[in-house]
């Protein structure tokens, strides 16, 4: 009888496997911001995932000083006024950053944004009165990385990167060094340190000449959070529709997570 059950259970195991391999892969597509419908995609997918987050902190007890009168309602933007704000925001950086949206096929709206961003660096360049500091490299910021809560583990914030990445060396070359802040809690930690997406915590060499306290006030982080760091050696190759999430990619050599020396 034992016996019997054993065989069962492990051809139960193996067809539960065979059909997990023959799941059909949902392709998924990335694209750079740029029209009206496009922004308010943008909008509309940060307003659902953002103000979820921050309504679920206030009923957490996490945010607090707040009035007990319907304070939640005055502190919450309508959609509508979210929507002019990101508008407004999104012409404001557009000299300097460039969204990006990620969208599954057979979902109406955006399941996934980044922002890749020169505007966080902006006056942050070091240089002693009596000696000319020389860099030629690039540094760019990541930033308002976002998924759809109902979309996870699908692959889509590793295609979000893999084109924001894709796009970084194909204007500035391998000479480039991208930048993004974490906390130490979020799950995001372990995914951008991984061997796959290779960032670890920058060396000395990364952080000669940088003003990195005017950078957190630039990028408006808040709280202890960890700063990490990419060098772009190889440029991810982007095939859409094909592999797992339509992404496939040469990788670079992964950088060991490190830690910095206090700074």
């Amino acid at each position: 009888m034992r016996r019997s059950l054993f065989f069962v259970l492990a051809h139960l195991s193996t067809l539960s496997a065979a059909l997990s391999s023959r799941r059909p892969k949902v392709p998924i597509s990335v694209k750079v911001v740029k029209t009206p419908t496009e922004i308010t995609q943008l909008a509309d997918l940060r307003y659902d995932e953002w103000i979820r987050d921050w309504e679920d902190d206030i009923e957490g007890g996490i945010v607090q000083n707040l009035s007990n009168s319907n304070s939640l309602s005055a502190k919450v933007p309508s959609r509508y006024a979210f929507r002019m704000a990101t508008a407004e925001m999104f012409e404001e950086r557009s000299g300097g950053a460039t969204a990006f949206l990620a969208k599954l096929e057979g979902i109406a709206g955006a399941v996934g944004a980044a922002e890749l961003s020169k505007v966080e660096f902006e006056g942050t360049l070091q240089s002693a009165p009596d000696e000319k500091f020389e860099d030629s490299k690039t540094r760019l910021y990541v930033t308002d990385v976002v998924t759809c809560s109902q979309h996870r583990r699908k692959g889509i914030a590793s295609a979000l990167m893999d084109a924001l990445e894709s796009r970084a060396f194909e204007i500035h070359g391998s000479n480039t060094l991208l930048f993004l802040h974490v906390k130490p809690e979020n799950t995001a930690l372990h995914f951008y340190t991984s061997d796959n997406r290779g960032y670890f915590v920058p060396r000395e060499e990364h952080l000669t000449g940088i003003n990195w306290d005017r950078l957190e006030e630039n990028a408006g982080t808040d709280g202890k959070q960890i700063l990490l760091c990419k060098e772009l050696t190889k440029k991810p190759v982007v095939v859409v529709g094909t592999g797992f999430g339509g992404i496939k990619k040469s990788k670079p050599p992964a950088k060991k997570f490190k830690k910095s020396k206090k700074r």
